[in-house]
């Protein structure tokens, strides 16, 4: 069994909290909390405070060797660090222990095993006091009817201790608590009376592709992203998701835009072609039989 294979989503905890891999269960997540009350709590600082020693753990917990183990967590984590030049040379120095880097494609599965016990005991707490959780990454929802709302100042008591308890810390800046006479937001999804996407951003979302289509995409942003037009696809799949109808006509907008100014999707780092030559490449440069490869450690 390879790298790969045991990291698939199936090893994560496969009870509602489980971390949602896919765009789709955005959806599904929402869904869960159509209800009277929401509470919303955001674990602090959560990818770097899952450090090197925690992800090796991992690995060795999965039957992988001390050296393999070693590798594997060298290569999902990664320093903060700092660019100093000296002597008209640029070097990057480490500013702390190794931890698992935001947006790395092996993090959320790292993190959906080492949350496995997590997980349990707040599904077991939301349980016992009739509320539902889930878990997406560092955003953890509970919801609950009415009867139930009398069990809230225990249930959040509850969380706190627990999170603590497992090495993590509640961003109380970001703690919420939702009733239905406001607006009950989960993951981008607003789940009040049907499901539904937060206007003021639906109204600048509309706003940018006006604009796009008006003065070209010149100076436009949406995001983060560096690439605009994947961006804007991104964002009309996700009000897809959620308000078909609506979502269609974005990603008309989008797709007549990305027409209009030739726009190609990235390709793919690793393209089934690549692998081809790849595996050609390193057939004719096969090391010798007395020749250690470099990442051989014994």
């Amino acid at each position: 069994m390879d790298f790969g294979q045991r990291l698939k989503p199936n090893h994560a905890s496969r009870i509602s909290a489980r971390f949602s891999l896919r765009t789709q269960h955005h959806h599904r997540r929402a869904t869960t909390h159509r209800r009277r009350l929401v509470v919303n709590f955001d674990l602090k600082d959560f990818f770097p405070s899952i450090t090197y020693k925690r992800v090796k753990g991992v690995f060795r917990s999965l039957g992988y060797s001390e050296s393999v183990a070693t590798v594997f967590a060298l290569v999902c984590t990664a320093p903060d660090v700092e660019k100093v030049s000296l002597d008209g040379q640029n070097y990057f120095v480490s500013l702390g222990e190794r931890h698992l880097p935001q947006g790395a494609p092996t993090s959320p599965a790292l993190t959906n095993i080492l949350c496995r016990r997590l997980d349990k005991r707040l599904a077991k707490t939301a349980e016992e006091n009739s509320f539902a959780f889930t878990r997406y990454a560092d955003d953890l929802t509970f919801s609950c009817n009415k009867e139930a709302s009398k069990n809230l100042c225990r249930l959040m008591n509850r969380v706190r201790s627990i999170v603590t308890h497992e090495g993590l810390t509640v961003n109380e800046d970001k703690t919420r608590v939702l009733r239905k006479s406001r607006q009950q937001e989960v993951t981008g999804v607003v789940v009040n009376e049907k499901l539904s996407i937060d206007r003021k951003t639906l109204k600048r979302f509309r706003a940018t592709l006006f604009q796009i289509e008006k003065d070209g995409l010149e100076g436009k942003r949406w995001g983060n992203s560096s690439d605009l037009i994947s961006a804007l696809q991104g964002y009309a799949n996700f009000v897809f998701m959620v308000d078909k109808e609506r979502g269609l006509e974005f990603k008309k907008r989008v797709k007549a835009i990305a027409e209009k100014h030739g726009w190609q999707p990235p390709e793919p780092k690793f393209s089934p072609k690549k692998k081809a030559e790849e595996k050609v490449s390193e057939k004719n440069s096969e090391p010798k039989k007395d020749e250690k490869k470099w990442w051989k450690l014994w």
